[in-house]
């Protein structure tokens, strides 16, 4: 442009009254202190970020009637001399077992075992019962017997724990796994990741019991090969590879005019899974308060048959392998290897919160097996390929049998205080615990701890910590002032307890403060006085092309429009470096209103924005 003044905005140029030009940088400016507290810890783990649960944790679970969270379960590891012997070795699924009267039996390789009576006071290490010959692939509750299926290619075991007699249940009838039904067995003679019998794997078989004592085989056709059978719902499940099928009914069982049983009732359609369902999937199926549960897709799915159109939930953990599942103490517990290989031991109460209960390294933890309470013990898992079982108490049955676990350990979700991407300077930390029952008898001191990480739990930071014993006080709080230099964008929280015997307090809560600490700004605002006037001179010393009617008129368009304008600042006299700029506030002034209509002389001050 070749007409020049003090500065050039829009096209035009405009002469600056004196001590009328301002620049200046804009910034965010830091707003006030936040906080966030982190509440509803009972809902579980996994929450990745929110101030709601948890994100992480080990041996905790929800505490004093879901206030908050507390040690749990009681865990202990001890060897077996009787499965040293076997050296069970890892394997994908869940272990042949069967709960017969108040006995938990099980298999590993070709032989049965069983551990004591649910009514015995004490633990007791397994015990041997048979050797079945063969590898057995099924342990199935029969009329208080136990039918041992040795897979597709042998005769299925009777076997009765009375006598201790072992025999043949049927002569030429296989059973790779089943589940009973209204007294009646329901089986298949094919395993589920072998092509053994092409023309029996999508047969179920159905062991009747005739009027004089024999029993019949029924079948029964369904969509794909089975994979699991289970009681569902007062129901048979049949997980094939492609749906959940459900059958119901009842065995008839024939008189001796006409002496044919068989059963009454055919499968009806539950839920498909999308898709045919590869060797890693349905490695496990438990039914658990009115939902069916199976492994599916790398993750824990649930299906609620109850809701119309209803289809698989994924919900809990997921991970690369399912080492099998029971129900055991009013909980499900799954058996898992995450994404990173470690084998973890995870349980839920049916309501969709998850509590990751034991294994954050070492040993593996496998097959979970519900034990009928033996000992005072709900279930146990096996290390592989040595002698040693975890067993897990999650009932407590009183002060010298707590289910509290002696050390645990609960980690908050990310925390930022509702902005993901802006760094915070953090000064507090807090973490509320109580005892609101009382429970504490003086037997011993425990420890608490609350550390912060900034860096998403890779490194951590004690911030404050607490040993006490049996105190009289019901709510403690553990608080600390953090230093300055935490500046990280998000904070995670970590409670640990430590020493816990016969009591424990309960996080209830956690809390932590921050301020916000917006980017520096890196554009610029100009606060200009403007003379417009037909009398304004530009550089050259001559008057302005534009009358000053003319020069407040473009301003006043531009602002109204909202309109981007280029603005060539004072020090710029070459105009090398023009400013996208909006005008974002505008006054107009006159000294004298016969000025204004002679002259068209105001004072426009100029507010301007770079964007």
């Amino acid at each position: 442009m070749s007409e020049r003044a003090d500065i050039a905005l829009g096209g035009a140029a405009y002469p600056i009254l004196p001590g009328g030009y301002k620049r200046e940088s804009v910034g965010r400016v830091p707003s006030a202190l936040h906080r966030v507290e982190v509440t509803a810890l009972e809902t579980g783990l996994l929450r990745a970020a929110g101030s709601a649960g948890g994100w992480s944790g080990l041996a905790v679970g929800p505490g004093a009637q879901r206030l908050g969270v507390e040690p749990w379960p009681q865990s202990v590891s001890a060897s077996d001399a009787t499965i040293a012997a076997a050296t069970p070795k890892p394997g994908y699924g869940v272990l042949p077992r069967a709960v017969i009267g108040d006995a938990a039996y099980f298999a590993l390789g070709k032989n049965l075992y069983k551990f004591g009576a649910g009514s015995d006071a004490s633990w007791s290490a397994a015990t041997f019962v048979k050797d079945c010959t063969e590898t057995i692939s099924a342990v199935i509750a029969w009329k208080g017997m136990a039918i041992v299926g040795r897979g597709p290619f042998y005769d299925g075991y009777w076997y009765l724990p009375g006598t201790g007699a072992l025999s043949t249940w049927r002569a030429g009838e296989r059973v790779a796994h089943g589940v009973t039904s209204q007294g009646a067995l329901h089986y298949t003679n094919d395993l589920p990741h072998y092509s053994t019998i092409p023309s029996q794997q999508e047969q179920l078989r159905i062991g009747v019991t005739r009027y004089d004592g024999t029993v019949w085989t029924d079948t029964r056709r369904v969509d794909s090969r089975i994979r699991q059978l289970l009681i569902h719902n007062g129901r048979v499940a049949i997980l094939t590879n492609s749906s959940v099928q459900l059958l119901g009914g009842q065995e008839y069982q024939g008189t001796a005019a006409n002496p044919v049983a068989y059963w009454v009732g055919d499968p009806q359609g539950g839920t498909t899974y999308g898709s045919n369902a590869t060797a890693e999937d349905l490695t496990f199926a438990e039914s658990f308060r009115g939902k069916l549960y199976t492994w599916l897709g790398g993750r824990i799915a649930s299906w609620d048959g109850a809701q119309a159109n209803a289809g698989w939930v994924y919900e809990g953990p997921e991970g690369t392998v399912c080492y099998g599942s029971c129900v055991a103490g009013g909980r499900l517990i799954v058996s898992l290897a995450n994404r990173s290989g470690i084998v973890e031991v995870w349980a839920t109460g049916g309501d969709g919160d998850w509590w990751r209960i034991g294994a954050d390294s070492g040993a593996a933890r496998l097959w979970p097996t519900n034990v009928a309470g033996c000992g005072g013990v709900d279930f146990v898992c096996f290390v592989p390929e040595s002698g040693t079982l975890e067993r897990y108490r999650i009932v407590a049955r009183g002060s010298s049998r707590t289910a509290w676990s002696a050390a645990a350990s609960w980690v908050s979700p990310l925390l930022d205080l509702g902005d993901r991407m802006t760094p915070k300077a953090w000064r507090r930390v807090e973490a509320e615990f109580a005892n609101p029952d009382g429970r504490a008898w003086g037997y011993g001191a425990l420890s608490v701890s609350l550390d912060y990480s900034i860096d998403a739990g890779k490194n951590w930071t004690q911030a404050a910590t607490l040993t006490t014993a049996a105190a009289a006080d019901r709510v403690w709080r553990l608080a600390a002032d953090l230093p300055s230099g935490v500046l990280a964008t998000t904070l995670q929280l970590r409670v640990r307890w430590a020493d816990v015997t016969n009591w424990t307090p309960v996080l209830c809560g956690a809390a932590a403060e921050g301020l916000p600490m917006p980017a520096p700004g890196r554009r610029r605002r100009w606060q200009l006085h403007i003379t417009c006037s037909d009398r304004a001179v530009n550089r050259a010393g001559g008057r302005l092309e534009r009358t000053g009617k003319q020069l407040a008129a473009d301003l006043w368009a531009a602002y109204d429009a909202g309109a981007v304008v280029q603005l060539i600042d004072v020090d710029d006299r070459d105009g090398d470096d023009p400013r996208d700029v909006r005008i974002i506030r505008l006054v107009e002034k006159a000294g004298k209103a016969s000025d204004q209509w002679r002259w068209g002389e105001t004072v426009l001050e100029v507010d301007v924005l770079e964007i």
